[in-house]
């Protein structure tokens, strides 16, 4: 049982802070060059930090708000979502309508209307936040990622320490 837990402990270790410095960068200002390089980001971003935000939930300690989140669904399943739709070309998770009209990793930065589309309005609600698109689906920076982040954080060191497991702090 202690080399599982040293394994997930390892896990978690290498996802957790690969978010935490891609979270610490700009990569979602738009300034980098070539603009492909944002987009990968955030797509690195998603697969680690739901791979991350699963070994929890199979560890018992699931990081469940649902603040800024569709009624049905926490922040787990929300990452978990918009990781299939950045890593699946030909997801319908990306359409944003019944007409199959897609979109493909938007992002804004401050309170506004990105687009509309039909009888769908793509917008995010916050000035001090950026929030980032695939299909209907939005995720919030500050809100969202950076608070998950921090929180699994929390969860995997103290899970660590409760297995007798030592956790590397991050910087």
């Amino acid at each position: 049982m202690v080399m599982q837990h040293w394994h997930d402990v390892s896990l978690l270790n290498s996802a957790l802070r690969t978010s935490k410095e891609i979270l610490s960068t700009n990569f979602y200002e738009g300034r980098i060059e070539p603009k492909f390089i944002s987009e990968a980001c955030f797509i690195f971003l998603m697969i680690n930090l739901r791979d991350a935000l699963l070994i929890l939930d199979k560890l018992g300690r699931r990081i469940n708000f649902t603040d800024d989140l569709p009624e049905d669904i926490d922040i787990t399943e929300a990452i978990r979502q918009m990781r299939n739709s950045t890593c699946h070309l030909g997801s319908p998770s990306r359409q944003v309508d019944a007409n199959g009209n897609i979109l493909s990793y938007c992002r804004m930065s401050g309170a506004g209307v990105l687009a509309q589309i039909n009888d769908v309005i793509i917008s995010n609600e916050y000035m001090d936040d950026v929030a980032f698109f695939y299909g209907k689906q939005k995720l919030l920076l500050n809100r969202h990622l950076k608070r998950a982040c921090d929180e699994a954080i929390v969860e995997a060191e103290n899970f660590a320490q409760s297995v007798g497991l030592h956790w590397f702090p991050f910087e």
